[in-house]
């Protein structure tokens, strides 16, 4: 099988969908991706959206617990791994063809967000499933996560960094 590695800047644009495949019952998550140009119109001086690509995410096994627990649909995500096409049968009997990544790195686009990184090392139950977290849980859990609103510009973000053991400078 030819593989061509790439990666792709765009949304999380469905829910993520967790099952279990094959006899050793590994955990696959997929969602969609999409990536959408921006196009500079030149007779009205501004940016508008292009064409906009779908691709088919999947993560596998360990890789599938941490996407589940950071991203949800809607988030600035970056993600790199090998492309194929996929070639089936709908429900009208047409052939179709939809682009698919088997994802090798998965990660938020930081420069459309910001991103707080769990550096505490992983429990060994990881590996083993756990029930979905809704979306409305992981949005408490990231509104806890938030800074204070009461923090002076860029107090957050030099509190993160000499809590991470990063010097700041003043």
């Amino acid at each position: 099988m030819y593989e061509s590695y790439t990666t792709i800047v765009g949304n999380v644009a469905s829910n993520m969908n967790r099952r279990l495949v094959g006899t050793r019952g590994d955990e696959v998550v997929s969602f969609t991706v999409a990536s959408t140009t921006r196009v500079f119109d030149r007779s009205n001086a501004e940016w508008k959206d292009g064409t906009t690509l779908f691709v088919r995410v999947s993560c596998w096994n360990r890789a599938s617990h941490r996407v589940i627990a950071s991203l949800m649909k809607g988030d600035p995500v970056i993600v790199h791994g090998d492309l194929h096409t996929h070639t089936y049968t709908d429900n009208e009997g047409q052939q179709r063809m939809s682009l698919e990544m088997r994802a090798r790195a998965v990660g938020p686009d930081v420069t459309r967000c910001i991103a707080q990184i769990d550096r505490r090392a992983p429990a060994k139950t990881e590996d083993k499933v756990t029930p979905d977290l809704t979306v409305e849980q992981r949005a408490e859990d990231r509104a806890e996560a938030e800074p204070h609103e009461d923090a002076s510009e860029g107090e957050g973000d030099e509190r993160a960094l000499s809590e991470s053991g990063i010097a700041v400078a003043a």
